[in-house]
Parts: structure tokens; C-alpha cells; sequence
């Protein structure tokens, strides 16, 4: 159950009742992050004339073996009934979506912070934003 969750931007950092913290990007340029999957893949460069569900249909169909929903490394890739394509990074260090989180915002950080600490940090200052 998690203790305190925060939607900054397109991060979610969540701090669950033992202190862990974990974080999640949800994409506003759904193609953006499906280019850099299916490059990522090794696939080389997406034909420019693929659209977003083109794109997720190409990656679930040649990296997933068709499925309509499936995780690659750090990314969560759905297709819906009608189509449309999500995709989620569920980050595998915490510590690096913090701090492209903190990036996004400007929020000042410091190197040493530990990931409960910069997590918590993170959170309430996104909260007083919210609250102005």
C-alpha cells in the first residue's frame, strides 16, 4: 500500500509504507518512447511514416510474439481494444527516475541524497506546488 504518491508531470513517484520509493513515466509522446524501444531493440531506425499504432503493432507483434500487452526492459507496452497504444517506464533504479523527475521540474537535488530521502524531498515539493 503505498504511504504517499504524487503525479509530478509525467512521473509518478510513490513512497510505500516501508519508505521504498519507486517511480513511473507515463509518456506524453507515446511515439517518442516507442521510437527509442524499438531502436533500443535493435530494430535500427522506425520508418517516419509509421504512426503510434503502427509503431506499438510493429513491437508487439515482432518483440513480443503479438501479445496485446507486454514489458521490455524497463517499459510496459498495452494495446487497448481499440487500438490505441500506452506505454509506462516503470524505472529499475529509482534513483534515475528521480532525478529525470527533479530534472523535469528544476527541482534542485544533491548528488549524495539517498533515494528515501530524495524521493520524500521530491514529493512534498511537488505537493506545495500544487497547493499554490
Amino acid at each position: 500500500m503505498a504511504k504517499k504518491s504524487e503525479i509530478i508531470g509525467e512521473f509518478i513517484v510513490t513512497i510505500d509504507d516501508n519508505n521504498s520509493v519507486s517511480v513511473s513515466r507515463i509518456y506524453k509522446s507515446t511515439k517518442e518512447a516507442l521510437r527509442k524501444i524499438w531502436e533500443d531493440s535493435g530494430k535500427g531506425v522506425a520508418p517516419e511514416k509509421w504512426t503510434t499504432q503502427d509503431l506499438g503493432r510493429h513491437i508487439l507483434n515482432e518483440l513480443c510474439d503479438g501479445a496485446k500487452e507486454a514489458t521490455l526492459g524497463d517499459y510496459t507496452i498495452e494495446r487497448e481494444a481499440n487500438n490505441r497504444i500506452n506505454v509506462l517506464r516503470t524505472y529499475k533504479v529509482a534513483k534515475e527516475g528521480l532525478r529525470d523527475c527533479a530534472e523535469s521540474i528544476g527541482f534542485p537535488y544533491e548528488k549524495e541524497w539517498d533515494t528515501q530521502n530524495f524521493g520524500r524531498r521530491l514529493v512534498i515539493y511537488a505537493q506545495t506546488l500544487n497547493t499554490k
